[in-house]
C-alpha cells in the first residue's frame, strides 16, 4: 500500500514538472517575440524618421503561406493614401510592393512571389542586373537570383545588392540581400547569383508603404 502511495505521489510531481516546464516554455517563446515585435518597431520608427518623402506605417493581417502564393495582407488602403505599385519594406530590406488597395487593406506582392522582379545594383553602383525569385527548390528557403550580369563582370561572396531606381516601382538605394553564390551562365553571356534577401515576407509583422514620390532615393541607416 505504500509503495502504491509513493508511485501516486511520483506521478503528480512528474506531471506538475511537464505543466511547469510547459508554462516556462511558452513564457520565454511570448517574452522573444515581443522582444523581436519590440524591436521591429524600433527599427521602423528609426527608418521613418530618416525617411524625407510621407510613408505611412501598417500592420501585416495576414502571412504569406505555400498555398498563397506568397502574398501578405496589410492594414492600410487608398484611404491611408496607399496606392497600387507603392513599395513594402521593413528597416531590413525590401519585402514587395502593394498589388492592390482596397479603402482599408491592401495585397502585397512579396519578393518570394513568382511574378516579382525588380532592378538591383551593387553598393558603388559598378555592377546591376535584375532580381527574381528563384523558380526551383532551394534548401534554404525561397531566395532571390540576380540576372542580367555581364559575363566581364564577377561578384564575390557577401556583395550587397540594392534597388536600382529602374522601372519606376522601387526608389534606388533600398536593401535587397546578400550575395552568396554563383548559380550558373546563360549562354556565355550572363552571369547569375544567388541572393539571400534581408528581410523575409514570412516572418514580418509590420511594415512600411512607400508613398509618393518613387523617384527618390531611399536613406541608409546610419553607422
Amino acid at each position: 500500500h505504500q509503495r502504491a502511495q509513493v508511485v501516486v505521489v511520483a506521478a503528480q510531481c512528474i506531471l506538475l514538472l511537464h505543466e511547469h516546464r510547459e508554462r516556462v516554455v511558452a513564457s520565454l517563446q511570448q517574452q522573444y517575440a515581443l522582444r523581436s515585435d519590440n524591436d521591429n518597431l524600433r527599427a521602423l520608427v528609426g527608418l521613418r524618421a530618416r525617411m524625407e518623402h510621407p510613408v505611412v506605417a501598417a500592420e501585416v493581417l495576414h502571412r504569406p503561406t505555400v498555398t498563397d502564393a506568397r502574398m501578405l495582407l496589410i492594414d492600410v488602403g487608398s484611404d491611408h493614401g496607399v496606392r497600387m505599385f507603392d513599395p513594402v519594406v521593413t528597416a531590413a530590406g525590401v519585402i514587395g510592393y502593394v498589388a492592390s488597395a482596397g479603402a482599408h487593406s491592401s495585397s502585397v506582392l512579396t519578393w518570394a512571389h513568382a511574378d516579382f522582379a525588380a532592378s538591383a545594383v551593387t553598393v558603388d553602383g559598378r555592377v546591376s542586373g535584375f532580381v527574381h525569385p528563384t523558380s526551383g527548390f532551394d534548401p534554404a528557403g525561397p531566395v532571390l537570383e540576380l540576372r542580367g550580369v555581364a559575363f566581364r563582370d564577377s561578384l564575390p561572396r557577401g556583395t550587397v545588392l540594392m534597388t536600382g531606381g529602374m522601372g519606376g516601382t522601387f526608389p534606388r538605394g533600398i536593401p535587397i540581400g546578400t550575395v552568396v553564390s554563383a548559380s550558373k551562365e546563360e549562354l556565355g553571356y550572363d552571369r547569375l547569383y544567388r541572393v539571400i534577401p534581408f528581410a523575409n515576407p514570412a516572418y514580418v509583422d509590420h511594415v512600411v508603404v512607400l508613398i509618393q514620390p518613387r523617384d527618390s532615393v531611399f536613406p541608409h541607416a546610419p553607422t
